[in-house]
């Protein structure tokens, strides 16, 4: 299986959340820090650190991150609406 070097598994990832902002960065030789922001106001939505990850990542490996992403997307607006939900009543 074809390979990419981490800023075109970046790019990959920048295009799956448009038109949200996506930033990775490797914050070692084994795992990487993901934000997903606001692009007009820059306030983040996730940030999530300690992904497993190397230098170079398969078009699988970058689909499990952007999996493991939207998930914490999705507990934190289940987790807001919960809490907008309790405050009503």
């Amino acid at each position: 299986m074809a390979r990419m070097i981490f800023p075109a598994a970046c790019a990959r990832l920048q295009n799956h959340f448009a038109p949200l902002g996506f930033e990775g960065v490797l914050s070692s030789p084994t795992s990487m820090t993901a934000r997903v922001y606001d692009p007009q106001t820059g306030e983040n939505l996730v940030v999530i650190s300690c992904i497993p990850c190397g230098t170079a990542l398969s078009e699988d490996d970058v689909q499990i991150i952007a999996h493991a992403i939207e998930i914490e997307l999705e507990v934190l607006q289940f987790r807001a609406e919960r809490a907008s939900d309790s405050s009503v009543g």
